[in-house]
């Protein structure tokens, strides 16, 4: 089989062990092969005579692969700028940071946000302002390679931005329950309404579920 080489490469692995086993001056060997000083000194002292792989290093992160898709997926429901994202996700993921943070947002697309105008040439009207204390639930499926199914819930206030994300196994009533209960009790201010889809897990008329918002109005999108 032949030698596949590098288009700059300007030595083959046969004269690269001619180089090593040789005795002649550098000097020598670079008229010989037509290359650099640099070059045999290169390979006079090297332990092989296979190139070295080029170009950039392995993508390796401390976020795991369930970490990565949690953030992806945060970003594309909130549309939240970095910074925030981080701010974010940082009590659900230690070991986030805003560096690699956006290494993951680069890597999978999502380091700039698309233009979300519509390219129309009707004037559009103003988004529909909130009143403080309006908040969005959503719930988004996150799959990894073995089938193995996690769910982010993801609460955000429309007003202020303000965003709560956690990580479950299942989205039952219970874990909604739960993470609402903990999203309410991080909010800075009092909630008044919440927006969800209409899943089971945020179904309203179960009593047990309806205890825990008695004090809010439950609006189903869908």
């Amino acid at each position: 089989m032949g030698q596949i080489l590098h288009k700059c490469a300007r030595t083959t692995e046969i004269t690269r062990k001619e180089i090593q086993e040789s005795q002649e001056s550098i000097t020598f060997l670079a008229k010989k092969y037509g290359v650099s000083r640099p070059t045999i000194y290169k390979w006079k002292n090297s332990s092989s005579c296979q190139e070295k792989k080029s170009g950039p290093a392995r993508d390796v992160s401390v976020l795991t692969q369930l970490e990565q898709q949690i953030i992806c997926e945060f970003r594309r429901v909130t549309k939240l700028s970095y910074r925030e994202c981080f701010f974010a996700l940082k009590p659900e993921i230690p070991r986030l940071s805003q560096s690699n943070l956006l290494r993951c947002l680069k890597k999978n697309g999502l380091n700039v946000l698309p233009n979300l105008e519509e390219k129309t040439s009707k004037k559009r009207g103003e988004f529909k302002k909130y009143p403080l204390g309006f908040s969005h639930i959503d719930t988004t499926e996150i799959i990894l390679g073995d089938k193995q199914k996690s769910y982010i819930f993801i609460g955000i206030e429309r007003n202020s931005k303000f965003a709560f994300a956690k990580v479950y196994q299942n989205k039952t009533i219970e874990t909604s329950a739960e993470f609402l209960t903990e999203y309410i009790e991080k909010m800075p201010f009092k909630i008044h309404t919440i927006l969800t889809d209409n899943g089971m897990e945020y179904t309203f008329n179960l009593y047990h579920f309806n205890l825990l918002i008695s004090n809010l109005v439950l609006i189903n999108n869908h």
